[in-house]
């Protein structure tokens, strides 16, 4: 069967050129090597449409090119991306010929939809040589855009067809399809797997090529009625996407690529000893009517950070089955899942549940197994060495314990042994007293561990320093330090002055403990580092230093978490920030003009950028939180460069995000800020006040890191950069570099 194939060629130096051979059957044969340029290395219609332009003469210059060899009779096949230094043998397959009559001004491309590939037509001949035995698509093309297409019939070997592409030709819409650079290898080199489907409305598009030649490809869908519709890939074993199209009556081109994705699937087995026994062994502060049967929870969580475990409270629940604990044992399997991360949780009445994650690459079928083993733990439970006398529950890392009221000892259920410096949260079943002990040394399994909790209590009262005015909603954070590694952080923790300024602490472990005592409008303190004995009670009066300024606001329904207001002016540096309280008041010290972007970055709202509010003299900025939509979505580059990274940018209502703004947003949302290779970058919670557009950066190897924040798209060299306006409802966008 013959074969059509483009090369892509990309010259690195001027002196640099490609080898280009000529074989048929496995021989060398004489014919021309031709070239057409190509306007990028992915998107077929910048890469087939960007130039009609064909050259013969055997040489290939420096720049990206859509090369091929021909003969009276054959052309070549195989697409290949090469190097200008690499060797290149293109093998040559039997060809037909096509006459296109074309518009007078327009250019035509001849696409080969089974390959993906395609051939310009060669204005000197007149003619276009193309694979034989293989459906057609010639289009109509003026500067450098599909205008009409005209389908062509399989033409045998060495015959030649005249076509006529002088009128509109059928309607159609138009699109191409892209798969993440994560999921090609596996989706290229699978076998037996049947090909999605495109289709708008009910119409279907013509059959796609094989998975081979998927990524890239063009697709057509005929006969779709003119106005609003929506593009959709489709199948069992793919993960759907879509994107909107207005339909003209003529060759409609799609704005977007339509995502492939490869579906997996994923099967949680369970086993267990006797739950019931164990089960019954474990009290409890009051008697619950627990389900008497096995659960399994399945959710997908965010993508793995290397070196971090996964948040269970970033997972979210898809799947929940329930199962007789008798077998001990059973399965549940989701099939076309989308590729990641899953985390699965056994739970079976008080015992402490058994979990256990699984990463799923595309179309793999990935088996968990979660087997319930426990250990037991037990010893006393008491305050400053006296029992509690009441019923008292413990947390551990790896499970619950339970004292009953009558007796000071407990038993624990545990899945895996407590380690030093482990935290046990005590607390008796009516809430007081309770308190974190930390512990000295392992818990073995089925050893007795007593715990104690320290009878003392530190008091921490924060005031004005000139008024004396207690500062209610002060921040304290403090820090308790391991006794077995030099600055090892154990736990910490960060809590809020009450009404009268004032913080109390019982229960406090005998360890190093640093604390960090902070309010807006204030200078923050840190206190020395102490150490609070077993038995006794210490205050500590903190008094805070006020900072000059002006008194702002951001109004808002809702309190903000980990706040900060930064302003940066047109120039691209950043003039001020400041820290954002959870009413939303901050402090600043300059004034700023009306052509300064401000922006609201926290951890519970969306990123919102503004310009910064006139204000009248010796008033302060007052802004409501706007109630606008808020958009997540995904950014795909259409490139084969997979070692580069790129600055993505955005502007919003027409104020562009300054890049240090954007980093701090993403970061406080454990999301990257630079796209890498075609892999997808996850946007998160951009504040739509106005039309949103994605712009494409530099490189992260065209800027130096000064160590200063600056927003590089106030340079003139990025002031045009490429950029796509992101659509209604739109769940991703693609740039291409």
């Amino acid at each position: 069967m013959s074969r059509l194939i483009a090369i892509l060629l990309a010259i690195a130096t001027p002196a640099a050129a490609a080898t280009v051979t000529l074989t048929r059957d496995g021989a060398p044969v004489a014919g021309e090597v031709c070239r057409f340029r190509a306007g990028d290395a992915l998107n077929p219609f910048k890469r087939w449409f960007a130039s009609q332009d064909v050259v013969c003469d055997g040489a290939i210059p420096r720049g990206m090119w859509n090369v091929f060899g021909r003969t009276a009779d054959a052309v070549s096949a195989q697409p290949v991306f090469v190097n200008s230094n690499d060797v290149v043998s293109l093998e040559l397959a039997p060809a037909a010929t096509v006459v296109p009559l074309l518009p007078q001004g327009k250019s035509g491309v001849i696409y080969v939809p089974r390959r993906g590939s395609g051939f310009a037509f060669d204005e000197k001949t007149q003619r276009v040589s193309v694979p034989a035995n293989e459906d057609l698509w010639l289009f109509v093309v003026d500067k450098a855009k599909p205008v009409a297409l005209f389908p062509v019939a399989a033409i045998e070997a060495g015959k030649e067809l005249r076509v006529d592409a002088r009128g509109d030709g059928p309607p159609a819409v138009v699109g191409w399809l892209q798969i993440p650079d994560e999921d090609r290898p596996a989706i290229e080199n699978a076998s037996g797997i049947v090909a999605p489907a495109v289709r708008a409305g009910t119409r279907e598009s013509d059959p796609l090529p094989s998975l081979r030649f998927l990524h890239g490809a063009l697709f057509r869908v005929r006969d779709v009625p003119a106005g609003d519709a929506e593009l959709r890939i489709e199948g069992r074993g793919w993960l759907h996407d879509r994107v909107a199209v207005k339909v003209e009556n003529v060759l409609t081109v799609a704005p977007q690529p339509l995502m492939v994705r490869a579906a997996g699937s994923l099967t949680v087995h369970w086993s267990s000893a006797d739950l019931i026994a164990l089960n019954n062994t474990l009290g409890e502060c009051e008697a619950r009517n627990d389900s008497t049967l096995v659960e399994v929870a399945i959710s997908k969580c965010p993508k793995e950070r290397r070196g971090e475990p996964v948040d269970p409270k970033g997972c979210a629940p898809i799947r929940q089955e329930s199962f007789d604990p008798l077998p001990r044992m059973g399965s549940v399997t989701l099939d076309d899942i989308a590729p990641g991360t899953y985390r699965a949780e056994m739970h079976y009445g008080k015992l402490p549940p058994i979990s256990g994650q699984a990463t799923v690459a595309p179309l793999q079928s990935k088996e968990l197994y979660l087997t319930a083993q426990y250990l037991g733990a037990y010893g006393s439970v008491t305050r400053g060495g006296e029992p509690l006398g009441e019923k008292v529950q413990l947390k551990f890392q790896s499970g619950d314990g339970f004292a009953p009221a009558e007796l000071d000892e407990y038993h624990a259920v545990l899945r895996s042994p407590v380690p030093p410096d482990a935290q046990i949260k005590v607390a008796a079943c009516d809430g007081s007293p309770g308190a974190i002990v930390l512990t000295d040394e392992p818990m073995r399994p089925n050893a007795r561990y007593n715990v104690d909790i320290p009878a003392n209590k530190l008091t921490l009262s924060v005031t004005d320093t000139f008024t004396r005015e207690p500062l209610r909603g002060s921040t304290v954070r403090y820090e308790v330090m391991s006794k077995l590694q030099r600055r090892g952080v154990v736990m910490q923790e960060t809590v809020l002055t009450d009404g009268d300024g004032r913080f109390i602490m019982e229960g406090v472990p005998v360890r190093e403990i640093h604390i960090a005592v902070s309010h807006p409008g204030y200078q923050k303190q840190e206190l020395e580092a102490l150490t609070m004995p077993a038995r006794d009670e210490k205050e500590i009066d903190v008094q805070l230093v006020p900072l000059r300024g002006n008194n702002g606001k951001i109004i808002s329904d809702r309190a903000f978490e980990n706040g900060v207001v930064v302003w940066y002016s047109a120039a691209g540096s950043e003039t001020e920030r400041a820290d954002l309280a959870s009413d939303g008041t901050f402090i600043y010290m300059n004034a700023h003009a009306p052509d300064e972007t401000m922006a609201v970055v926290s951890l519970s709202h969306p990123l919102w950028v503004l310009r910064s509010p006139e204000v009248e003299r010796h008033e302060a900025i007052k802004v409501h939180f706007p109630t606008a939509v808020v958009r997540s979505f995904t950014v795909a580059l259409a490139t084969a460069d997979r070692r580069s990274s790129w600055h993505i940018g955005f502007v919003i209502g027409g104020v562009r995000v300054p890049p240090p703004v954007f980093a701090m947003h993403q970061a406080m949302r454990k999301e990257a800020a630079v796209a890498r290779g075609n892999q997808l970058l996850q946007v998160r919670d951009l504040l739509e006040t106005g039309p949103i557009e994605v712009l494409l950066g530099p490189t992260t190897a065209e800027l130096s890191n000064s160590g200063r924040p600056f927003d590089f798209f106030a340079l003139p060299k990025y002031a045009n950069v490429p950029r796509e306006r992101l659509a209604p409802n739109a769940m991703h966008v693609t740039l291409t570099p």
